[in-house]
Parts: C-alpha cells; sequence; structure tokens
C-alpha cells in the first residue's frame, strides 16, 4: 500500500520537501507512520507535529479529502493520500 503525504507551512520547510511516499505492507496507525516518517527529517519537523499525546492540536490532518477530527485514532490499510497542515505565520 502506498502512502502520499504532503507537508505545508512549516512542515515543509522543515522537511526541505512538500511531499513524500511511504510504501507499507499491514495496516498501521498514521500517528506510528508519521512518527518513523519524522525520523527522515530535522527536530523541528517533530516538533511542529507531535507533543506529548500524539498528533499535535495544531495541525490539521486531511486524509484523501477529508479533515480527520480523531487524528490519533486513524488506521491507514489503504492506498492514501494523507496531507499534514501546519498553522502559518504572519498577519
Amino acid at each position: 500500500m502506498k502512502i502520499q503525504f504532503t507537508f505545508t507551512s512549516q512542515l515543509a520547510i522543515s522537511a526541505g520537501t512538500s511531499s513524500s511516499e511511504v510504501t507499507i505492507e499491514n495496516e498501521t496507525r498514521l500517528v506510528d507512520l508519521a512518527k518513523k516518517l519524522s525520523e527522515s527529517y530535522d527536530s523541528k519537523f517533530s516538533e511542529i507535529l507531535f507533543n506529548d499525546d500524539g498528533f499535535s492540536s495544531s495541525i490539521m490532518v486531511v486524509i484523501d479529502g477529508n479533515q480527520v477530527h480523531d487524528k490519533n485514532a486513524i488506521v491507514l490499510n489503504a492506498d492514501t493520500d494523507v496531507m499534514f497542515i501546519s498553522p502559518m505565520a504572519g498577519g
């Protein structure tokens, strides 16, 4: 199964890319896959994406075009597009 990740704003800057693709064999919790993915990037990426309880409340997660509200409970089990939308700075 292929999981296509898209990053915006601060996450894209921290990752140095706006997208990444991961292949998984079995169903996987999104939060676990995202933690593994974050190991590929600098520590700022993880600081933006996570807090002690899982995903940061400031991160919006969109899966296959639909906003997800219980981000820490999502299990991926098919080809999926995941977008992490981080807050934008400015005013």
